[in-house]
């Protein structure tokens, strides 16, 4: 939707839920390098940042654990 995104960094931090997770698949959707961050859910985080349809990560670099 956004082809100017494609390739561009970001930081996600919150992204094991809410609106942190809505903010970092968004991301991966638009092909952005995405770094997502989490506080205390580390499953839900491991489930933002795994590829898969309706989840973020053709883009994601890493999970900061």
């Amino acid at each position: 939707m956004y082809p100017d995104l494609a390739g561009k960094p970001a930081i996600v931090t919150g992204a094991s839920k809410g609106i942190g997770k809505g903010i970092a698949e968004r991301f991966g959707k638009e092909q952005m390098n995405v770094v997502v961050d989490y506080h205390t859910d580390q499953e839900g985080v491991e489930d933002t940042a795994r590829p898969s349809g309706s989840n973020c990560c053709s883009g994601c670099l890493a999970c900061i654990f």
